[in-house]
């Protein structure tokens, strides 16, 4: 079942004399598996919560389905009944993560934004909340917990909040927690740290360097990964380290990435230099991935480490890989390339994203039409004779 249920569905479950005893059809929405339909020969259905009390799983009656006109009103219902087997505190942070992580799938999120939630719970929202009853969380907690993220990752701290915010908006919606209770991520602007677009890419002076450092690496799936990246733009987790070889098409030079960000099939064209990249990597037997692991079985996750050594052999800082796509973006418009041509290799959704985070000059270029200016506005009166 994909949709959500609802009453007249629920109305419209009947026995099936070949099945089992017990027939129970589960809501996809409230919590899965804790929400179900009970159906009876005599078409009797009942609405039914499950869940489990240390250790065993315990079934309870919520009420006939004829008595409820609205899922809200069933939701609220079951929410009292759950409460009453395992207590209002026992419902945990761990428990709302993994309630919103299924709400996510359903969604139809994609696999860039799914990356980001389930990095974000297991390095830091888990290990340090996970076991804490959702209800026992505080505001000051939250703000403290902030804090704490932002002395080394200050953006990523936002959106570890924005994340919680989400995860108990979705529990309240759920009644899995009670309607009266206040989201502690709730908190005011100005706790957050101020953000600003980031703007970093690799200067031309930065070029011969980088280049030379990244040869200079002896792992050929690591030389190969950033090349490919300068050469194409693709998003380092969800696109390049996720490639497999039945998505490079090294004849036609193209790759066909079937759930990239967008969600829509997206062609990345290569260029000569891109498949002279490709070509060279070892292939091994019976790994799909373009960029194995050293499991092989198992993509290449932390590619970190080795691109701190690189930058280290080239002499520059500050530069992300993230940071190689935004400057392909900017050399193909540095170069005159159209923004709604770079868009769509970049597989923007909308054009402003391109215009309003890729679309910056470079220095040089700011140079050039300064120098274009000054003959037309010279310094003196002297130089218009």
């Amino acid at each position: 079942m994909s949709n959500a249920m609802t009453t007249r569905q629920a109305r419209s479950f009947r026995f099936d004399a070949e099945g089992p005893t017990t027939q129970i059809h589960w809501c996809p929405v409230f919590s899965p598996g804790s929400l179900g339909v009970r159906v009876y020969p005599n078409a009797a259905n009942v609405f039914v919560a499950r869940t489990k009390v240390r250790g065993k799983t315990r079934i309870r009656k919520i009420g006939a389905v004829a008595e409820f006109t609205k899922m809200a009103e069933v939701y609220a219902a079951t929410r009292a009944v759950l409460v009453g087997l395992i207590g209002e505190r026992e419902i945990t942070v761990e428990d709302i993560a993994n309630d919103y992580l299924r709400y996510f799938e359903r969604k139809g999120k994609s696999a860039t934004a799914k990356y980001h939630v389930k990095t974000r719970l297991k390095r830091d929202i888990l290990p340090t909340l996970g076991k804490r009853k959702a209800c026992s969380i505080t505001k000051a907690e939250i703000i403290d917990f902030h804090a704490e993220i932002s002395a080394r990752a200050p953006y990523e701290a936002n959106r570890m909040v924005q994340l919680l915010k989400a995860m108990y908006n979705i529990a309240l919606e759920m009644a899995r927690l009670p309607p009266t209770f206040a989201n502690p991520a709730a908190v005011q602007a100005k706790f957050l740290n101020i953000e600003h677009s980031r703007d970093r890419r690799v200067e031309e002076h930065e070029i011969g360097a980088l280049l030379d450092a990244i040869h200079a690496e002896e792992n050929p799936y690591i030389r190969a990964l950033f090349l490919l990246l300068m050469h194409t733009g693709m998003r380092l987790h969800t696109e390049a380290l996720a490639l497999t070889w039945s998505q490079v098409d090294l004849k036609a030079r193209m790759i066909r990435l079937p759930d990239p960000k967008n969600r829509q099939p997206h062609r990345i064209p290569l260029t000569d230099d891109a498949v002279t990249i490709l070509s060279g990597l070892p292939r091994l037997r019976g790994c799909e991935w373009v960029f194995p692991g050293r499991n092989p079985a198992k993509p290449l996750n932390n590619p970190y480490k080795p691109w701190r050594k690189i930058l280290q052999r080239a002499g520059i800082t500050g530069l992300k890989p993230h940071d190689l796509r935004r400057s392909y973006a900017s050399w193909m418009i540095n170069d005159g390339i159209s923004l709604e041509v770079v868009g769509q290799m970049l597989n923007h959704k909308s054009i402003q994203t391109t215009r309003k985070v890729y679309a910056q000059v470079s220095d040089e270029s700011a140079r050039e039409a300064a120098d274009k200016l000054s003959k037309v506005v010279p310094l003196s009166r002297r130089a218009v004779r």
